[in-house]
């Protein structure tokens, strides 16, 4: 139990010692997984191997991202995982185009044709998969001796997405993502009744393209030219960031904070093109 108006170290069981890190085998994990794979190689030059991943894991023993709010019961820790993606989707691929010499489509073409047109191959690769699990926390107002602010309490009832605006990119003015309203601060020197990691953030998505051909020159089998240009990100996507997850306590008269539950940042590069040359000889 936490100790009002008696400040953190005199609370410490082990004194004059501050924290103390130790392990303990008394952590809980359950871990679900559904996977789907298909994998193919055509003989017209495709060829490609697609991935789906359902997982549902619950624990309370990951505390590399944030420690138990109460380190006495462990049991109000059991929540979603903090690294589990609930859906992951990945594709990648190759394919050689059916044009040019030796090829289904225009295969006696001229050489000048065929160095235009044919021996064009493409190659990508494309992920998406669902928003990491979050908490939400109470900021601390500073004002109360000896309260160990952890999660907020869950207003009964009350949606958590309410608002929300997963459409939109304008991280500029803060895209709205959860309801700031559906917590609460919980009573000084309590621990926050909210589950941990109830919350799920943006999804992420990304897909990169690659288109290559080879040249033939003289003098020699194995001489050639290849160029390549790499697309990543090819349809520009914008990925949003993980909403601000902290709730002010506006009950000593600070003011809230109009922050909570809006995203203000981007993840991830915008559309990249590489042109390359590459010699072999």
């Amino acid at each position: 139990m936490q100790q009002p108006l008696v400040p953190f170290q005199q609370q410490r069981l082990l004194q004059p010692w501050a924290s103390i890190n130790y392990f303990t085998p008394a952590g809980t994990a359950n871990f679900h997984q559904l996977q789907l794979e298909i994998q193919k190689q055509f003989s017209q030059g495709l060829s490609f191997r697609t991935e789906y991943d359902w997982s549902h894991q619950l624990q309370n023993v990951q505390y590399e991202c944030c420690p138990p709010q109460n380190p006495w019961n462990l049991r109000a820790e059991y929540g979603n995982d903090f690294l589990q993606y609930r859906h992951r989707f990945l594709t990648y691929y190759v394919y050689e185009l059916p044009v040019g010499r030796g090829r289904r489509w225009l295969g006696h073409t001229n050489t000048v044709a065929d160095g235009v047109l044919g021996g064009w191959r493409l190659a990508g690769i494309t992920t998406y998969h669902s928003g990491e699990a979050l908490d939400v926390y109470l900021e601390d107002p500073g004002t109360e001796i000896g309260w160990w602010v952890g999660r907020a309490d869950r207003v009964a009832g009350a949606p958590l997405y309410a608002g929300r605006r997963s459409s939109s990119h304008d991280t500029g003015n803060g895209v709205p993502w959860f309801d700031a309203n559906a917590f609460a601060p919980p009573q000084p020197w309590t621990y926050g009744n909210s589950a941990p990691r109830l919350l799920f953030g943006p999804g992420f998505g990304n897909w990169d393209l690659s288109a290559m051909k080879s040249f033939r020159l003289p003098h020699g089998e194995s001489n050639r030219l290849e160029f390549k240009a790499d697309f990543f990100n090819l349809p520009n996507h914008y990925n949003l960031g993980d909403p601000n997850n902290c709730l002010a306590d506006t009950r000593d008269g600070g003011n809230a904070d109009p922050t909570c539950g809006k995203i203000y940042y981007g993840v991830g590069a915008p559309r990249l093109i590489q042109l390359g040359l590459r010699l072999f000889f």
